[in-house]
């Protein structure tokens, strides 16, 4: 294997799994919540473990045939942290768009005196 500037190992993203593959089924059922506010929660069957270079990733196959990686944070064990997950990423969205429609609010256009 190459090793980088850093010193690190450089592993490309070719499938390879955990060494410690026992802690964990190499197929699962996952949700994510990746894409909650646009297309909801998804559920993914046999989603496969893999090792992306920096950090563990889940390849699934999406509805039209294309894979995909989900990196930690977007997939979930069960719905219901799912959906946890799905709340609180509306939440964060509406106060964004709060603080969005508060600023425009502010703003005032014309000749000043």
């Amino acid at each position: 294997m190459k090793r980088e500037a850093s010193g690190r190992e450089d592993r490309q993203d070719s499938g390879e799994r955990f060494e410690d593959a026992s802690a964990l089924p190499k197929t699962r059922t996952v949700w994510t919540s990746k894409h909650a506010l646009t297309r909801g929660i998804e559920r993914f069957d046999n989603a496969e473990e893999v090792w992306t270079g920096h950090h563990r990733a889940l390849r699934v196959v999406d509805r039209h045939g294309k894979r995909k990686l989900l990196h930690p944070g977007e997939w979930h064990l069960t719905e219901a942290d799912a959906v946890r997950k799905a709340n609180e990423l509306r939440a964060r969205a509406i106060d964004t768009h709060r603080r969005s429609i508060a600023k425009l609010e502010s703003l005032h256009f014309g000749a000043r005196r």
